[in-house]
């Protein structure tokens, strides 16, 4: 019974997502950031790095929303958005990659 409540809310939370509803993006921040935190921090050994990287894969789900379209679908697009942000990160100096991180306050 308590997964047929969770498959629910998971695909209510993908049609959140989709019709631009933050309660769908909040529901998956709230499943996997902590997950992804871990992984951003551990790999860079810089919280501060680590949260912005994790804050911009789901700006990014945010942005690209309309193309996930299932749990898997998230996961997937947010490790590998952590993934080549943790790329970029070692690819270039703690400066530049700080400069290139998209501004949100801007």
């Amino acid at each position: 019974m308590k997964l047929l409540l969770l498959n629910k809310d998971i695909k209510t939370a993908i049609e959140h997502l989709h019709n631009g509803h933050e309660k769908g993006l909040k529901f998956f921040y709230k499943k996997f950031y902590a997950h992804f935190l871990f992984r951003a921090n551990r790999a860079t050994d810089d919280e501060c790095t680590g949260e912005s990287i994790v804050q911009e894969a789901f700006l990014r789900l945010w942005l690209f929303r309309e193309n996930v379209h299932s749990e898997t679908e998230v996961f997937e697009f947010l490790k590998v958005q952590v993934k080549s942000a943790i790329q970029v990160f070692y690819q270039k100096s703690r400066n530049r990659f700080h400069r290139s991180l998209l501004r949100l306050d801007s």
